[in-house]
């Protein structure tokens, strides 16, 4: 009789067992799915969008780079010479000048005709086949040609702290007291960038291409140059206008 009434109370028991479900359903799925491409999604935009932020920062970051070479390069030119003598604004994208690269008192006389014993401080070498010379004497300065350098022909009678040089100029020059060497040259805004043009050679670039040549311009005031330096309108991360002001009074 024990038996008997075991069977029904496993039966029972079996239907009440929970139901145990396996797998996901096709909705569960696309759910999945569509989670999943909204954070790729997000990723990419978020991914996007830096990368458009660090660009504007390098393009902002190369036009200041940019301005501050240019006022560093024409502010040190212009402050090298005088108006109207060492440099003039022609056209408006173009300032002509001296470009003073070296000077050094003379400290004495040569055995030929235009010979100059000089101390010489300079940016470069004096190169005769492209500079020329500025000498002051009593009466002011006066001009003439390089023709030749020899360096290391002795000494001067005061330590002046630079290289002894002999250069030959011509013409004479009596009553020489210092000499300084240039080129002529000429800034330019051309082709997006700052240029600098030695003589009647090419324009080379001195920054890099971030401006806009029709709106850039160089302006001779009455007391200096005005340099008018526009970002290039390409330029994702500004669009402004920078004016250099050189405040250069002219020396009669």
């Amino acid at each position: 009789m024990f038996p008997r009434l075991q069977q029904p109370i496993r039966q029972q028991a079996s239907r009440r067992r929970p139901h145990v479900r396996c797998g996901v359903t096709v909705v569960e799925v696309l759910v999945s799915l569509l989670l999943g491409l909204a954070v790729i999604s997000l990723g990419w935009r978020a991914l996007a969008h830096q990368r458009t932020v660090a660009s504007r920062l390098r393009s902002q970051m190369d036009l200041l780079s940019a301005r501050r070479l240019a006022a560093v390069v024409i502010g040190k030119e212009l402050r090298a010479g005088v108006r109207g003598r060492d440099w003039i604004v022609g056209a408006p994208d173009s300032l002509s000048l001296r470009a003073f690269r070296g000077w050094g008192p003379v400290c004495g006389l040569g055995p030929d005709p235009g010979n100059i014993v000089v101390v010489y401080h300079g940016e470069r070498m004096a190169n005769p086949v492209k500079d020329s010379v500025l000498i002051l004497t009593a009466d002011g300065w006066r001009r003439a040609d390089l023709t030749r350098r020899a360096p290391g022909v002795g000494s001067c009678s005061m330590d002046l702290g630079g290289d002894v040089e002999m250069w030959t100029i011509d013409p004479p020059v009596p009553g020489a007291l210092v000499a300084r060497i240039f080129e002529r040259g000429s800034y330019h805004v051309s082709g997006g960038a700052l240029r600098y043009r030695r003589g009647r050679g090419g324009r080379q670039p001195l920054t890099l291409d971030v401006f806009d040549d029709d709106r850039s311009s160089i302006e001779a005031r009455e007391a200096g140059v005005v340099f008018r330096l526009a970002a290039d309108r390409s330029n994702p991360g500004d669009d402004s206008l920078a004016a250099l002001r050189f405040w250069i009074p002219e020396i009669r």
